[in-house]
């Protein structure tokens, strides 16, 4: 018995669809007529009808589809936490090296001093 091996051939159009996914919905999470709560599942429909256009019309391609469309989703929170998580990296590293600065200006300013 052989294995089913043909997915492995719509593998870079799966990538590019789920690049392209994310890109779509970057904007529409900005349009104020569309609640932010929808934008995932927009994402989900869209993966699903854009990988059966790519594949064709199966039950199977729905659900690779959808799965698409949720990596899409979470290539965006990816992108969107680690822009907040090295803001607030570089932040932090800022206020460490100016507590550091001034501490070292205070232990030279107090060597300064006259001991008496």
């Amino acid at each position: 018995m052989m294995e089913d091996t043909s997915f492995l051939t719509s593998a870079p159009g799966a990538l590019v669809l789920s690049i392209a996914l994310m890109l779509v919905c970057v904007p529409l999470r900005a349009t104020p007529r569309i609640p932010n709560w929808t934008v995932p599942y927009i994402c989900l429909l869209l993966g699903s009808i854009g990988f059966c256009v790519l594949e064709g019309w199966t039950f199977r391609n729905h659900l690779i589809g959808v799965i698409i469309g949720g990596c899409a989703v979470g290539l965006h929170q990816s992108v969107k936490q680690g822009k907040i998580g090295w803001r607030e990296f570089f932040e932090q590293d800022a206020a460490r090296k100016e507590h550091y600065k001034n501490a070292e200006q205070r232990q030279r300013e107090q060597s300064k001093e006259p001991h008496g």
